[in-house]
This record gives C-alpha cells, sequence and structure tokens, in this order.
C-alpha cells in the first residue's frame, strides 16, 4: 500500500477470501488490519495535518484520465492534444492555486475521464480489454523503444505462454492458494487495465507468472517420469 495506491483494494478483497475460504477468524482478520494500519499511519497522520484528508496518495483522477482521454493508447497519453479535448487546460488554470492545488487537479481530470468514459463506454472496454492482454502477455504497439529488444520480449513470450498454461491446469485441482493467487492476479490485472500500462508494471505480476509457470513444468516432469516408468 506504501508502494502502489491500488492495492488498497487488494488488501481488502484478499481479507474477504481469508474470512471465506480460508476460514480465518474475525479476531485475525482485525489484527492484520490493525498491523497494517499501524505501519502506514505515519503517513496518514501527516497528510491528515498537511492536508486535512487521511490519504496516501492522491492521482487516481490523473491516471484514470492518462489511460482513459480521446487519443490514450495502452501505454497512456499525456500530450497538449489530451489536454486541449474540453477545454481542460482552460479549466486547470481556474483552479485555486493553494495548498491543495494537486488535489483539485486531481478531481478535475478524475471528474474530466469519467465523462470520457460515460460517453464512450464501448471504447473504454476496447481498451480495457488491449490492456487486460498486454498486461499478461504483450503490448504488440509499444512505443517503448526497448520494449522489442529480443532479451526483453522472449522471456515475455514464453512466460506469458507457459503460464497461462499452468493457468489453465491450476483450474482442474483448485484449491484455496491456488484460488487465492489466481484472485490476486486477476485483479491486479483489472485494476491496472483500468487506467494505463508501461512495460516495467509486468514485474508485479511476474512473481504469480513464474508460480502458475512451475506448475506446467511440474506436470511435464509428471508426465515424463510416468512415460519412462512404463
Amino acid at each position: 500500500m506504501l508502494l502502489r495506491g491500488e492495492f488498497y483494494l487488494i488488501f481488502i478483497v484478499s481479507l474477504i477470501y481469508l474470512f471465506i475460504f480460508k476460514k480465518l477468524s474475525l479476531k485475525k482478520i482485525g489484527f492484520i488490519f490493525l498491523i497494517s494500519l499501524l505501519i502506514i499511519s505515519p503517513y496518514l497522520i501527516r497528510n491528515y495535518f498537511t492536508f486535512n484528508k487521511i490519504t496516501l496518495t492522491k492521482s487516481i483522477g490523473y491516471n484514470l484520465w492518462k489511460g482513459n482521454n480521446p487519443i490514450a493508447k495502452v501505454e497512456g497519453v499525456e500530450s497538449p492534444n489530451a489536454y486541449s479535448y474540453n477545454d481542460i487546460y482552460k479549466k486547470i488554470n481556474k483552479l485555486p492555486k493553494d495548498y491543495l492545488y494537486e488535489f483539485h487537479l486531481d478531481d478535475l481530470l478524475l471528474k474530466e475521464s469519467l465523462n470520457y468514459i460515460f460517453k464512450e463506454p464501448f471504447l473504454f472496454a476496447e481498451r480495457f480489454l488491449k490492456k487486460f492482454l498486454s498486461f499478461f502477455y504483450f503490448n504488440i504497439n509499444s512505443e517503448n523503444p526497448n520494449y522489442y529488444h529480443p532479451l526483453f520480449i522472449i522471456p515475455v513470450f514464453f512466460t506469458s505462454i507457459f503460464s497461462s498454461i499452468g493457468i489453465a491446469i491450476s483450474l482442474k485441482n483448485l484449491n484455496y492458494k491456488k484460488g487465492y493467487l489466481l484472485l490476486y492476479l486477476v485483479l491486479t490485472l483489472s485494476i491496472f487495465s483500468l487506467f494505463f500500462i508501461l512495460p516495467r508494471y509486468k514485474l508485479i505480476i511476474l512473481p504469480i507468472q513464474l508460480i502458475f509457470m512451475n506448475y506446467f513444468f511440474i506436470e511435464c516432469f509428471k508426465k515424463l517420469k510416468l512415460k519412462n516408468f512404463l
């Protein structure tokens, strides 16, 4: 939560999952919540005294707008053309220049991005799907100059393919541990796909992909061992 704002949601969903499927008691759930709250409390207290708001970060509006403006792509777009849509520049210039300026700016961009999403729901759905798939696999339209370097794209390709097969294998014998890994993966993919996807973001799901990839190799090893035994 101190590193990425979206882990607020992941944290809450994780606690709900543990309560339902792990049968974790409310006492233990509360204990986990309390420890987490104590860890982030210095930042919450500092922001409260500084901005009169209980928050760790305030960037959801900017991030949503960057990935959901008229010219946005998978990796998001922040350019003069994007800011010119619906006179956003003029609206920004009218914002009060006080200590809450960043909050006002983020609220404005959140409003503008939501207006555009509701205006173009099918375009939003199309972009969401592209971002979701590019996050797990790869972005065929990336504008990052080093994205298509063999040392990057080849490992991404094999990791994505083998982990996909590992997920399919895991679904045949699903338990609460594998179920949580799958929930975490889908939830992370979905949250990031609401905004925009940068190449480095793949590091967030890479550990989960490696675990599912190992399920694939274990299954191959079992079949190879059985074949040699027969």
